[in-house]
């Protein structure tokens, strides 16, 4: 009987350890500066929430810097994003996989439109993936690493200003690219509940440009 106990205890402890550690209910910050090869290419915000364990939702700002009639000029962009995610680490397996969707409203600004009396806006849509692993180096520190890649497609329209009384036919532009890279992050626990995260990115488009910087993510769960 005593070696019976014995047994029971053992196997329930062994148990205990193979469990997966419980998953986090993560809301997040993140910013992030881009480069297109030697030009600075854009700034994005992201803030999300998780809504279920493998579904997150979120809010995205982005500022890009781009050229319109050989001038300098800003292309603003407001949208929503969600995950999902259709394999996790927390079940025990060896990598995590995720889809993303993002919906964008864009706007132009440019000296050249202004004084063009044009506007020029856009709708964007962008569906991506990413396998992902979390590489734990001490109990306040881990390791993420990841391979990603999105497929984007833009519609911008050019129109001419109301009441500017010029005339100008409607253009409506179509855009579609695809990117591919990875990705890695240090994150370190700050207090309880609280982690920062500092990672790189380096990807490539379609015509091989290649686009990278810094991420600083802000945790809480």
């Amino acid at each position: 009987m005593i070696c019976l106990l014995i047994s029971m205890v053992c196997f329930r402890l062994a148990a205990q350890e193979e469990e997966p550690a419980p998953a986090r209910d993560l809301k997040s910050v993140s910013i992030g500066f881009t480069m297109d090869n030697l030009s600075a290419s854009a700034v994005g915000l992201r803030a999300g929430i998780d809504l279920e364990e493998f579904v997150s939702l979120g809010v995205l700002w982005d500022m890009g810097f781009t050229r319109e009639g050989g001038e300098p000029a800003t292309e603003l962009a407001v949208g929503v994003w969600t995950d999902a995610v259709l394999l996790s680490e927390d079940n025990s397996l060896p990598i995590s996989f995720v889809i993303r969707g993002e919906f964008l409203k864009k706007r132009f600004l440019s000296s050249y439109l202004e004084e063009n009396d044009l506007i020029k806006s856009g709708t964007g849509y962008l569906l991506g993936a990413s396998i992902s692993r979390r590489f734990t180096l001490s109990g306040s520190s881990a390791l993420n690493a990841a391979v990603r890649a999105w497929y984007r497609f833009d519609t911008y329209t050019l129109e001419k200003e109301a009441g500017s009384g010029i005339t100008f036919d409607t253009q409506i532009t179509p855009s579609t690219d695809y990117f591919y890279g990875i990705a890695a992050a240090y994150e370190m626990t700050l207090a309880e509940n609280i982690a920062l995260a500092v990672g790189l990115k380096a990807h490539l488009n379609s015509e091989l440009h290649l686009f990278y910087g810094p991420e600083l993510h802000f945790i809480t769960w």
